[in-house]
């Protein structure tokens, strides 16, 4: 059976399956550190390998003083850091752990508790993980959903389901994210184009009929639109995705973006990208074509994915 040692020596038994790593309360191993992120990293144990994957924390994992940032099969005596938190990987039967630093004379005494460090009220070897099956391929992972490796990217090559969610969400279809951009871009022509004839009346006959009711239309329409943008950011969401079915997700919490991470990127750092798509000449709207993880340029600056979730599963508590 594999084994984490931490920096005091503790032995944590991890059983085949899937072991989450993080601050958050939902992990197997919880360590209550501000240099670890909520869901910060998962080891997918099977019996001949054991394979640490990093959620793109914000402070990295690292292996053997490296920050890993792709799949890493881990080797007997691996020295790991989650943030700034070492552990020590064992693969095999329990050996006993000596700290080099500690006295010999020392090691007899009960070892204190790593100061925040749990897990969960139970040991992963009893946390029942998922089914799980051994990796296809150096760096693979198995697909709970279909069985098959995962490949390279943050979803499975073959069913799309994306890993760290629950089973059934799938990463969304290049064209389904296409076709809810087109639609509030529509919504957003609209609403210029009434301005446009309200302005165009108003010049030409000044008090008209028209340019006033084209006027109320366009605010309104306007209105209606912002406010429903700023309520939908807090679910991860915008107007055009919405009616799609589709939600932003935060990659480093493996949950629906929330308000902040929506208002920059919606705000910040997709105007940029626009900008930088006038001069690509709109090549760079598609950008999402041809990527592994169906990601614009603007979810790669703002760490974001964008899933099939009609059901709302993915949404913050």
């Amino acid at each position: 059976m594999s084994i984490l040692f931490d920096n005091a020596g503790r032995q944590i038994s991890l059983a085949q399956g899937s072991v989450k790593i993080g601050r958050g309360p939902d992990n197997n191993i919880v360590v209550s550190d501000n240099s670890v992120s909520r869901h910060h990293a998962t080891i997918y144990v099977a019996s001949n390998e054991a394979v640490l994957r990093d959620h793109g924390s914000s402070n990295g994992t690292f292996v053997r003083g490296q920050r890993i940032n792709r799949d890493q099969v881990l080797n007997d005596g691996e020295q790991i850091k989650f943030g700034s938190v070492p552990f020590t990987f064992h693969d095999g039967s329990p050996q006993p752990y000596r700290d080099p630093t500690v006295p010999t004379s020392q090691i007899a005494r009960s070892r204190p508790q790593m100061p925040g460090l749990a897990t969960a009220g139970r040991s992963p070897a009893a946390a029942k993980p998922r089914s799980f099956e051994a990796p296809q391929a150096r760096g693979g992972t198995s697909c709970p959903n279909c069985g098959r490796s995962f490949g390279g990217g943050r979803c499975c090559q073959f069913c799309k389901q994306v890993e760290g969610l629950p089973t059934g969400i799938t990463i969304a279809s290049a064209a389904t994210r296409l076709f809810a951009l087109l639609m509030e871009y529509i919504v957003a022509g609209i609403i210029v184009g009434l301005l446009f004839i309200a302005a165009s009346a108003t010049g030409a006959n000044p008090g008209d009929a028209v340019a006033g009711l084209a006027s109320v239309i366009a605010l309104a329409l306007g209105a209606t639109f912002f406010v429903c943008s700023i309520v939908m950011f807090s679910r991860g969401q915008s107007p055009g995705k919405y009616f799609v079915g589709l939600r932003v997700i935060n990659v480093q919490e493996s949950q629906a973006a929330g308000f902040a991470t929506m208002f920059l990127r919606e705000f910040i750092a997709k105007p940029l990208i626009m900008i930088l798509s006038s001069v690509t000449l709109g090549i760079v709207n598609f950008w999402l074509v041809w990527d592994r993880d169906t990601q614009e340029l603007w979810d790669k600056v703002v760490n974001t994915i964008v899933v099939s979730d009609p059901l709302g599963r993915t949404r913050r508590p």
